[in-house]
């Protein structure tokens, strides 16, 4: 399992280009030019329906596009077994105060989102946080991609974590996705396994 993930650096734009937005604007421009304009209304009129055509493709293959990247990755988080490396600095797990781990995305997951039809539906993985305060009272927080189970790759990470009291058992299950009770007992095993050894 690949235990590094790829830091993402979020914009702060609210719009940006895409090909959905240029589509509405193109069908809003269309729609109000071709009563202005009666000599060239049929133009406007097949342009209104290739634009209506493109709109129903784009609302019938969402769900096999992903979201556009508002953003840019500015390097890597590598969780090992006793300590993290953010950006090439090392933090060891004693050193931490408090942390809190959101891995509920990924790329690939599919998404709830219905604003309109040209929104897509797979997330591109970047929506997991990771919000650490040091000992020192340094605050690190930020976001990180997540492919497909990878969270798994965590559990190590989060173990030293549990047993160093920087966390708790209910905090742990959530970042590991243990939320059947089979997972859970089987992870519970694991833990006092680790324990005696």
């Amino acid at each position: 399992m690949d235990n590094t993930f790829e830091i993402f650096e979020r914009n702060n734009k609210l719009i940006f280009f895409t090909k959905g937005n240029i589509l509405i604007g193109l069908f809003i421009i269309s729609y109000f030019t071709s009563s202005q304009f009666k000599s060239v209304e049929f133009i406007f009129r097949i342009i209104t329906v290739l634009i209506i055509i493109i709109s129903y493709y784009y609302f019938y293959t969402q769900h096999k596009r992903y979201q556009i990247l508002n953003g840019k990755f500015t390097g890597n988080i590598i969780f090992n077994k006793n300590d993290l490396v953010y950006n090439n600095r090392k933090i060891v797990v004693t050193e931490i105060k408090k942390i809190y781990l959101r891995t509920s995305d990924y790329r690939g997951k599919e998404t709830d989102s219905f604003r309109n039809m040209f929104t897509t539906r797979m997330s591109n993985g970047t929506n997991n946080l990771l919000d650490l305060t040091l000992k020192s009272d340094e605050q690190i927080k930020c976001f990180f991609k997540i492919e497909f189970m990878q969270h798994e790759s965590l559990k190590p990470f989060v173990i030293s974590l549990l047993k160093n009291n920087s966390i708790n058992f209910q905090s742990v299950l959530d970042i590991l996705h243990l939320d059947e009770d089979y997972k859970v007992n089987l992870f519970q095993l694991e833990l006092n396994k680790n324990e005696t050894n």
